[in-house]
This record gives structure tokens, sequence and C-alpha cells, in this order.
């Protein structure tokens, strides 16, 4: 008989080799990412210097607006302690339903200032693009960014069908999330 041949010992058992048709896979995926992000990054911006520095401009305003409402934000809001932040400057206790009005006033206020955070980090890194002479590309898909969306949101790293498609991607991890 042959069975001798044929053990176990010599065969790799079907975990393994799935085990190892997921590392590959994970490391097509890695090097075929590395060589879209490089070339993405090859690809110098379609943008006349004239244009440049219109959308530099552009930036540094609305990087100067973003700036003074978080000074404002802060001012405001972080500086104050509760009671001053409610208007109630007496010394009674706080009812239930102040105190939860309060504290969603709070998350309200959070909120907008992360927001307004994320915005500035993406005011500067479209800065950085213009110094580095990639701005106005898209970074997933290397194609130039529309001037028409780029004046809406001169801090765009995407163009429109690839935004489309981050937050479709988003909002499945988000579902994916929720569902655990």
């Amino acid at each position: 008989m042959t069975k001798g041949k044929n053990t176990k010992k010599n065969k790799p058992s079907s975990t393994a080799k799935s085990l190892k048709a997921d590392r590959i896979n994970k490391i097509r995926k890695a090097v075929q990412k590395n060589a879209e992000e490089k070339a993405v990054k090859k690809i110098k911006s379609p943008m006349s210097k004239k244009e440049l520095v219109f959308y530099k401009g552009l930036l540094r305003d609305l990087r100067k607006k973003i700036v003074d409402e978080i000074g404002s934000m802060e001012g405001d809001f972080l500086k104050k302690n509760p009671k001053e932040f409610s208007g109630d400057l007496s010394s009674y206790t706080f009812h239930m339903a102040d105190m939860a009005s309060d504290t969603y006033n709070t998350d309200f206020n959070l909120g907008l200032l992360s927001n307004e955070t994320d915005i500035l980090f993406e005011i500067n890194e479209a800065m950085k693009r213009i110094d580095d002479g990639t701005y106005g590309v898209c970074e997933k898909y290397g194609i130039p960014i529309s001037k028409s969306r780029l004046k809406a949101m001169p801090y765009t790293r995407y163009s429109i069908k690839a935004q489309e498609e981050e937050e479709k991607r988003r909002k499945r991890a988000t579902k994916s999330l929720e569902n655990m």
C-alpha cells in the first residue's frame, strides 16, 4: 500500500494553507497600496503657480478663521465652570434637567471643537501639498480634483468619486461596529 507516502506530516493542513494564503493576500494588498501611494505622490499638481498662490491664500484665510473660532470656543466654553456656563451664579444646587442640558451643551461644543481641530489639520496638510507640488491631485486615484471642489473645500484630499467611496467605507465600518 502507498498510504505511508501521503501521511499528514507530508501535507500541510488546510488551516495552514488558509493562513498562508491570507498572509500572501495581505502582503499583496500592502504592496499594491504602497505602489498606489507612491504613484500618486509622483503626480505633480496640474495647476499654475498663479492658481497655487490663489489656493494658498484661500487656505491661509480659512486657517485664520478656524484658529479664531477655536480660540473663541476655548475662551467662551472651556475656561468657565458649569455654573458660569449655564448663567446660574447662585449657590443653589442644579436641577437634574439643568445638569443634563449643560452636559449636552458641553458634549456638543466639544464635538464642534473637535471638528474645527480636524479641519485645521487638513488645512495644514493641504498647505504642505502645495509646497510639495501635489496639491489638487486626488490621493486615491491620482487624478486632478475639480477646481470648483477645491474652491468649496480647498483642503480636500480626494476627488468627488474617491470621497464618496471613502464615506461609504466609513459607513460600512460604522455599521459593522454597531452590529458587534
